[in-house]
């Protein structure tokens, strides 16, 4: 009786401490959603303005790198043009053009070997030598680009042509270099520095959304180049520049408050210039965190307002409750067996281990989760049964604890179970005490948790590659309302994710092309297609700002919870498409080029040829003539030594009719404007056969191309490629055989040359250094548009082969 006694008083006092109850659960309530909202919140909102930092440090740069690629290959195109023999009016145009197309240039010019200026824009400079300034020396160097300064040497011109002068310029140059390789001068620009400034007022966005965050242009040392970060040195500064580049630092400046900073690397795209420019991005964290301490201010209100209300319904609503129930929870408390079988029972793992921590009850759900039966684990150490799979310092702790307090506890753990599989739960322990009040073990209540974690992982690991991936990922249901928009996507449309989440697709697409989008998404929802690769189709989309891209995209669709899901990867090509376009026209500016320097060469040719004929040829007849009349009567009455002086000279005369006469045959091609290529390649061949007594060389002419003609300027070009294809052949090849073979229809023209020589390198496919043979013929295939291939002979030597085809002709790729 007497041991019952203190169980009894606490039966009879329970319906005293029930009533509080509701309230120290309000109070503990009001505890955890303070907790959650200075940890949970805040800890949220310091990962996005760390998120935020790394974002806009990665969009300058990632601005400035494409900005300074372009540039670089404008320069680079600038630099192919002047070594193609352009007239100065002409390239000065061209930079004219560059410059009114972007206002980041301040002055291009050309530079010769001596560093004198021989053509600039505006005019400025021209003339001049600026052999000592740097944008010369390291342009001699390679593809370089110099820190922002003061316009020293531009000011005065500027100045006098009343053009605006900037406050500082950045110099880009690259070395002129011919065909042959020799160092022809440098094409240098001048980049406004103001161009730069403006790119970052853009990446912050207005004032008023901000909030304190700073952007600045820093070089390798970490020394400020261009922006407004004021606080450049600190501790600070040291660790974000000795941090790992996209990482976030937080740091205390020297004004006392914390900063999140994060440094990114400018790299130009698709571009060979290497340059040592960061860009350093800052925020104070108090400016990021402005909301959180806001909303714990509101929750305080709230919770003491909830805590009171709850607190007096509890204390009523429990004072009648208690009551009727009292004496039927006493009689459960002694039920033993009752409880026993409700913890039996119970769907989650329940044990109970004595003071020395051995195993005393083993629920029927402990047997499922962890493997071992209640047999099994009765009387063993709970380490034996459930051990710790990473380290037990942890689980010591709790023990410790647990041997010295009342509880609860709580830990989550990572045990191993009986067949060598990891689990983790979430453990609550509760000391059990007897009714004399002393210690008799303590119970464990476990929640499984490895099936959230591994999902929670594996949500964790799909987060951060949609975050970090560099194309665009969108998802949208089949309305097309958008759920998911990752940061590529942010940067590449300007559109910010969490004004994008529910809006429809079609903001994304030009109107032009929106009703044939809808279309596509509908008929790829309905088929059973689940991916289409990346790059299968090209689409267009539409930036915040009105500017039309050039995307890649690929497409699959998912069921998620009951719901058709299509998620598209879209890759920004349009900087990719721009330049394939420019050298598109570039080629064909070369080509147009090309054919003007050939007629030219064709010009001069038969000018030259012409005056061969008429003057030099009639002079060297007439002189014939008058030596065939005298010679034979003053033979007679010269001496011997004079005699064989005058043979002499009729050698001579005749040795210069024949030289005259293979000068007409090099450059006039015999019988190509009156018979054709077809009888001019029938002669040729037949001339180098007797040159050539050693070397077999062949005409094949197909039946279709028999009595061809084809443009003039076509045949032309067609016979000097292989004129100068076999005089390769017989001069290098080491060749005994030479063939040719002639192909084609009226609209299209095919010609091969092939020897079994010793063949070419690969890697000398497009000419040998200092020699311009396979150069020269791949510029007259250009001319007419054709396209000229060198390459291995399957059966040894070397193949040159000519494609020509009219525009409405399909000239085979192979």
């Amino acid at each position: 009786m007497a041991a019952t006694r203190p169980r009894q008083r606490f039966v009879h006092g329970l319906p005293q401490l029930l009533p509080l109850l509701p309230a120290l659960v309000a109070l503990v309530l009001m505890g955890l959603v303070m907790f959650a909202t200075d940890h949970i919140v805040g800890r949220a909102l310091e990962q996005r303005a760390e998120y935020r930092v790394e974002q806009v440090a990665q969009s300058y740069a990632d601005q400035i790198g494409k900005m300074l690629a372009r540039r670089a290959a404008e320069l680079e195109l600038l630099g192919t043009l002047s070594n193609t023999g352009l007239p100065p009016d002409a390239l000065r145009r061209e930079m004219e053009r560059l410059k009114t197309a972007s206002s980041a240039y301040v002055w291009i010019g050309s530079l010769d070997r001596d560093g004198r200026v021989e053509v600039g824009t505006s005019g400025l400079l021209e003339g001049e030598s600026i052999a000592d300034n740097p944008v010369f020396i390291n342009g001699r160097q390679g593809l370089w680009l110099g820190r922002p300064h003061p316009p020293l040497m531009l000011k005065t011109p500027l100045e006098q042509a009343n053009l605006a002068v900037p406050d500082r310029v950045a110099d880009v140059a690259l070395p002129r270099v011919s065909h042959d390789g020799a160092a022809r001068g440098v094409m240098a620009a001048h980049i406004d520095a103001a161009y730069f400034d403006q790119l970052r007022r853009d990446v912050l966005g207005p004032v008023h959304a901000q909030r304190g965050l700073q952007l600045a242009l820093v070089d390798e040392q970490g020394a400020v180049l261009l922006g407004g970060l004021k606080d450049a040195s600190g501790e600070g500064w040291r660790s974000v520049m000795s941090a790992r580049p996209d990482t976030g630092v937080v740091s205390t400046g020297n004004d006392g408050r914390q900063h999140m900073l994060s440094r990114t690397r400018v790299v130009p795209t698709d571009s060979r210039l290497h340059i040592g420019w960061q860009v350093v991005a800052s925020q104070p964290l108090e400016a990021a965190l402005l909301p959180v301490a806001q909303l714990e201010r509101m929750v305080q209100w709230l919770g003491v307002a909830t805590t009171l209300v709850i607190g007096l319904a509890g204390f009523w609503f429990s004072r009648r409750l208690a009551r009727p129930y009292s004496q039927a929870l006493a009689k459960m408390l002694h039920d033993t067996s009752r409880l026993q079988a409700v913890l039996q029972n119970l769907p989650a793992p329940v044990y109970l281990v004595d003071d020395d921590f051995r195993v005393v009850f083993w629920n029927l759900a402990c047997e499922t989760v962890f493997g071992w039966t209640a047999a099994e684990a009765q009387g063993r150490h709970v380490n034996e049964i459930l051990p710790s799979a990473s380290g037990a310092q942890e689980r010591d702790g709790i023990r410790a604890e647990v041997v010295a307090g009342r509880g609860p506890w709580q830990f989550e753990g990572h045990m191993l179970r009986r067949d060598g599989s990891e689990m983790w739960g979430e453990w609550r322990l509760i000391k059990v005490l007897g009714a004399d009040g002393r210690s008799f073990g303590v119970m464990a209540q476990v929640n499984d948790l490895t099936a959230e974690r591994r999902v929670r992982e594996q949500g964790e690991v799909f987060e951060a590659v949609i975050k970090s991936a560099s194309d665009a990922v969108i998802s949208v249901d089949v309305d097309g309302r958008i759920s998911l928009f990752n940061p590529a996507a942010e940067r590449i449309f300007g559109h910010a994710a969490d004004t994008m989440i529910g809006q429809n697709l079609d903001i994304l697409v030009p109107d032009a092309e929106r009703h044939h989008h809808r279309g596509y998404m509908q008929r790829f929802a309905e088929s059973p297609v689940t991916t289409l690769p990346l790059a299968v189709g090209h689409v267009r989309g539409l930036r915040a700002d009105g500017q039309l891209l050039e995307l890649e995209a690929s497409i699959s669709q998912v069921m998620v919870r009951g719901q058709k899901l299509l998620t598209a990867i879209l890759r920004d090509v349009s900087e990719r498409r721009r330049a394939e376009q420019a050298m598109v026209q570039y080629r064909k500016e070369l080509s147009a080029l090309a054919q003007r320097l050939l007629d030219q060469e064709k010009n001069t040719t038969q000018r030259m040829a012409q005056t061969l004929h008429d003057q030099l040829g009639q002079t060297l007849s007439a002189i014939r003539f008058s030596y065939d009349a005298f010679s034979p009567r003053a033979i007679e009455q010269l001496e011997p030594a004079q005699q064989e002086r005058l043979r002499s000279i009729g050698q001579l005369i005749e040795q210069a009719v024949l030289e005259v006469r293979q000068a007409l045959v090099e450059l006039r091609p015999p019988l190509l404007q009156e018979m054709g290529l077809q009888a001019a390649l029938d002669n040729e061949v037949r001339v180098r056969s007797i040159e050539a007594e050693s070397v077999v060389i062949t005409l094949e002419v197909s039946p279709d191309a028999e009595g061809l003609r084809w443009p003039g300027e076509v045949e032309y070009a067609a016979f000097m490629i292989a004129r100068e294809a076999t005089g390769n052949a017989l001069l290098h090849a080491c060749a005994s055989s030479i063939e040719l073979h002639l192909q084609g229809s009226a609209d299209e023209l095919r010609l091969w040359v092939s020897d079994d020589g010793i063949g070419l390198h690969d890697s000398l496919s497009f000419g040998r250094p200092g020699h311009l043979g396979i150069v020269g013929m791949r510029e007259r295939a250009v001319a007419v548009g054709g396209r000229l291939t060198v390459k291995a002979s399957p059966s040894g030597g070397t193949l040159i082969s000519l494609v020509w085809a009219t525009v409405s002709a399909t000239v085979p790729t192979g």
